[in-house]
């Protein structure tokens, strides 16, 4: 049994959790973490033997919680409970995100407090370790239970709908037959199990922090040739080595490491613009702010929400559902981000401005007949107007449910989908910065660091120096491509950087 693929209902590691959810593993699930399972699987068999109500079993959900069913009809009432819940719309998930969201609903499972039967953990385990993925519709999703992606996904557990296995789709029977599996048998709470919960939100924010993270190290190479071409000094930067806090050293240690291998005089500024000199008081804090969310992650990787649970020998109902802690680190990170990109931005109205390090007004050739970049930086201020914009909190946007008596809805997917584009205007943002900073380096002619000097011979690959006017259409698409392409070549240049093990 190999450790990195044993689940044991204890909280899990991101970076183990990524790795779980790249190449598939052989999962196994711990005997005492199941036998906790088997344990309150009898406390609910008994329960529902007893009469007692319990929602989603012997209660219907929604606005027909009060209905009652008899024994003989829960079977009908569940499975037709899932059917309804198969609504999900839109573009499907990734299968790295929906494997991540079966191996936490799993673990979860694995606390012993959800009352799902053995079967249903086991099941999962072994659709893990076959590496069958269920294709997952990402709309659907208001928070507090991912309940249509989950109904879609706990359908193909019921040989429903298609999957995912070696980068080839088909229908779900036809890949559960291929390995040897029949549907799963739903018994109890397996079906209430599989709707009511937020592991789908909790696998797409881990795989947006590691995306988030990338990007960060990006564009924080692209300001750093930015402030290498500007010829900032490395005062401040040492000071925050020195001085900062968790992320803002290191990020300040970083910017100094790279500034001792330049090879000209440093501008003799005491105080520079402050877009140079805050760069690890503003990068810094954004790391942490990631670091804060991915330790949230951690915490729910072993945390059940689901409704309801078995807490001290008895059915509960839950409230754990309700992940406002999550929402809150969503979209502080979303308007940490911001922050970033702001600063991204203001490198590049630096740049162009010709007020230093001699560098001419748009970039422009000494005598050439240019317009030069000047055009070029409205890209730069309709993307950090976005991202600006984009900072509007979404946990706060009234939702009344279940005739006004449900009004506290959180809406993690729309969220999610903010964070993941305020990703994509910092990659832009990268990407631009990165063009504006290799013509100035060429207009400079000095020599820089190797990280910076890759960065600039990236740009080349698609974009000239510019001794008169270019189109640049395409040029930043394809800039943002080849970086993400290469991340490997890249990550080696951020070693000392925050969140290493992000991978």
């Amino acid at each position: 049994m190999t450790e990195i693929g044993c689940l044991r209902g204890h909280p899990i590691p991101v970076h183990r959790l990524l790795a779980l959810a790249g190449k598939p593993v052989p999962i196994y699930v711990d005997p005492m973490a199941l036998w906790q399972v088997a344990q309150a699987y009898e406390i609910i068999k008994n329960s529902i033997a007893a009469g007692q109500a319990i929602y989603g079993v012997s209660r219907g959900v929604g606005a027909l919680k009060s209905s009652c069913f008899s024994i003989e009809q829960q079977e009908t009432m569940t499975r037709g409970m899932l059917a309804a819940h198969m609504a999900a719309f839109g573009a499907a998930y990734p299968v790295a995100t929906v494997r991540l969201a079966m191996i936490l609903k799993l673990n979860t499972l694995l606390t012993g407090r959800s009352g799902a039967s053995p079967a249903l953990a086991d099941y999962l385990s072994k659709l893990l370790s076959t590496g069958i993925t269920p294709e997952v519709q990402q709309e659907g999703s208001i928070g507090c239970g991912d309940i249509l992606p989950n109904g879609q996904l706990g359908g193909a557990l019921a040989g429903q709908g298609y999957g995912w296995q070696e980068g080839e789709r088909w229908p779900m029977q036809t890949l559960l037959a291929n390995s040897g599996l029949v549907p799963h048998v739903w018994q109890g709470k397996d079906v209430i199990a599989m709707i009511s919960h937020n592991t789908v939100t909790v696998a797409h924010a881990l795989v947006s922090a590691r995306a988030a993270r990338q990007m960060l190290d990006r564009l924080l190479l692209a300001i750093s040739l930015a402030a290498i071409s500007l010829k900032a000094s490395p005062q401040p930067w040492q000071g925050a080595a020195q001085l900062g806090r968790n992320g803002t050293a290191k990020v300040g240690a970083w910017l100094a490491d790279h500034a001792v291998q330049l090879t000209w005089p440093l501008e003799p500024t005491v105080h520079d613009p402050l877009a140079l000199r805050f760069i690890p008081q503003i990068f810094g804090p954004i790391y942490d702010r990631l670091a804060a969310l991915c330790d949230e992650i951690e915490a729910l990787s072993a945390e059940p929400d689901e409704n309801p649970l078995v807490l001290n020998g008895s059915i509960c109902t839950s409230g754990g559902s309700h992940l406002l802690s999550l929402a809150l680190h969503l979209e502080t990170v979303r308007s940490a981000l911001a922050h970033a990109i702001r600063n991204g931005f203001n490198h590049a109205v630096q740049l162009t401005n010709g007020r230093r390090a001699g560098l001419p007004a748009n970039l422009v050739v000494p005598g050439a007949t240019m317009t030069g970049f000047g055009p070029f930086l409205k890209l730069c201020g309709a993307t950090v107007s976005e991202a600006m914009a984009n900072c509007d909190p979404v946990a706060m946007m009234p939702l009344v449910l279940a005739d006004g008596l449900e009004d506290e809805a959180l809406h993690h997917s729309l969220s999610l989908r903010r964070l993941d584009r305020q990703i994509e205007l910092g990659e832009r943002m990268a990407a631009a910065l990165a063009i504006l900073g290799a013509q100035a380096a060429d207009l400079n002619g000095h020599s820089l660091p190797e990280a910076q000097g890759a960065l600039k011979n990236a740009v080349r690959e698609h974009l000239s120096f510019a001794p008169n006017d270019q189109p640049i259409t395409g040029v930043v698409e394809a800039v943002i491509s080849s970086l993400k392409q290469h991340e490997s070549q890249w990550s080696r240049f951020g070693t000392t950087l925050p969140l290493r093990t992000l991978a």
